[in-house]
């Protein structure tokens, strides 16, 4: 009788025990009641009664079924709240969709460059301090309004958005259009006081952003009046996109002051080369944003991004189109890729740094041009030393850029300079943040011309 009891106790006790333990894991980690955040979007809020609009872009996984295009494309869900901080909009957006906010799928943090321009120091550290957030999140800063930029970022061949934000750094490493900026390093180089920083730059294309903007208008929910900034994405965007121009010109002209071949480079550095037929994707990444700490305070063309991961070694392959002498066409398409590591030596013996910048380099060539015999060794010398000259002018326009108007560090030359002192007050006392602004670089580029049609006329 008694044992009986015993085991019907122990049964019940032991069931009571389960039900606790697996209701409370159901309660918290249910897939329906968790909203993966994707993106966040960070704009300067208008409105007095808060400071910052901040748009959460996530997908709806209880209402996907299948896998297919259509339901996740149905799912991507974008929702904008008026804050004083990320945390706080963050609490908001708990109470508003009644589900737990999580962070960890989180794959963009856009800035708008109007945002930026003021520093995003608490952001990013509010950002860093979640221990949710991935460190190789990626930072971009928007020219036009960040929730514009996050509302047009659909993807066009991927089925998923998070596939779409994953493509970044690869791009990165085979165009050289954009700098592979995460919050990781961004973090790391605020920490280092007067030092440059670098993000991604995106743009809004003009003639999707009217269609978008209302289109997801109608179909996201914003709190706490977030509607009220929306109306002036148009002007803010034709703003930025102007602005941009102007910054691609003041680029193309540095780098024609650098060499005459820099003309032909500065014309791939179109606004909007992108003609998107079907009209589901209005956001590029071409550029990159060029920071003084947490300030944003310019930016480099497509071009002079690809120069920037050259030198800093981020980069696989790129293409440039080199005029040529005597070529039907004009210009000549190389695949640049670098055989090793760009190699970068610097004295600092004076108060104006010298850098030494050695490139090595393999040149294929991508143009076809019957009239000319590819085998002709006059030809490869003479079309060799053309390209030399041009990556090196190129380069040291874009170097020559960062140091006398950017006057900031943004190829962490310093970790290499702070070698030649044998301790830290001789290095703080050098000041290498002011000595840079004053530094002359020397550039040499050592390449290999290849290509399959060389062989030709041998055969």
């Amino acid at each position: 009788m008694f044992s009986n009891f015993f085991k019907i106790f122990f049964a019940l006790m032991v069931i009571a025990f389960l039900m606790w333990g697996f209701s409370d894991s159901y309660s918290a980690s249910n897939i329906d009641n968790i909203a993966h955040i994707t993106a966040i979007a960070i704009d300067k809020n208008d409105d007095a009664s808060a400071d910052l609009k901040v748009s959460f872009q996530f997908v709806d996984v209880s209402s996907s079924g299948g896998g297919s295009e259509s339901s996740s494309e149905s799912s991507v869900i974008v929702i904008g709240v008026n804050s004083n901080t990320i945390s706080n909009a963050i609490s908001q957006l708990n109470a508003y969709i009644g589900k737990e906010v999580n962070l960890s799928h989180c794959r963009n943090i856009i800035f708008s460059r109007e945002f930026a321009s003021q520093g995003i120091a608490p952001e990013i550290y509010t950002l860093i301090n979640n221990v949710q957030m991935r460190p190789s999140t990626n930072i971009v800063i928007s020219t036009s309004d960040a929730s514009d930029y996050l509302k047009n970022s659909n993807p066009n061949v991927e089925e998923l958005i998070s596939k779409y934000y994953d493509t970044f750094e690869l791009t990165s490493n085979f165009t050289g259009f954009s700098d592979d900026a995460t919050l990781g390093r961004f973090y790391d180089n605020i920490l280092r006081t007067g030092t440059g920083n670098t993000a991604i730059l995106g743009e809004t294309f003009a003639n999707l952003s009217s269609k978008s903007s209302s289109e997801g208008s109608s179909q996201s929910t914003s709190n706490g009046g977030s509607q009220s900034s929306g109306g002036s994405s148009d002007s803010s965007q034709s703003g930025g996109n102007s602005q941009s121009s102007e910054s691609s010109g003041s680029s193309s002209q540095s780098g024609e002051g650098a060499g005459s071949t820099s003309q032909s480079e500065s014309q791939s550095d179109t606004s909007h080369p992108i003609l998107d037929e079907s009209a589901e994707r209005g956001t590029q990444n071409v550029g990159i944003a060029v920071f003084k700490d947490d300030t944003y305070i310019g930016e480099l063309s497509s071009t002079e991004s690809m120069y920037h991961l050259l030198v800093t070694n981020n980069i696989d392959s790129f293409v440039v189109s080199v005029p040529i002498e005597g070529y039907s066409e004009g210009i000549i398409n190389f695949q640049i890729s670098p055989y090793k590591n760009t190699k970068i030596s610097i004295d600092t013996s004076s108060d104006a740094p010298s850098i030494k910048v050695d490139a090595f380099c393999e040149a294929y060539v991508l143009s076809i041009d019957r009239q000319k015999n590819y085998g002709d060794m006059d030809f490869i010398n003479k079309t060799s030393l053309i390209v030399e000259k041009y990556l090196k002018e190129n380069i040291s326009s874009y170097l020559n850029r960062s140091s006398k108007e950017f006057k900031v560090d943004i190829a962490n030359f310093y970790e290499i300079a702070r070698a030649n002192f044998l301790t830290i007050p001789e290095w703080n006392n050098y000041n290498w943040n002011e000595k840079y602004q004053n530094a002359n670089f020397s550039v040499n580029v050592n390449l290999n011309l290849n290509s399959q049609l060389l062989f030709i006329e041998n055969e």
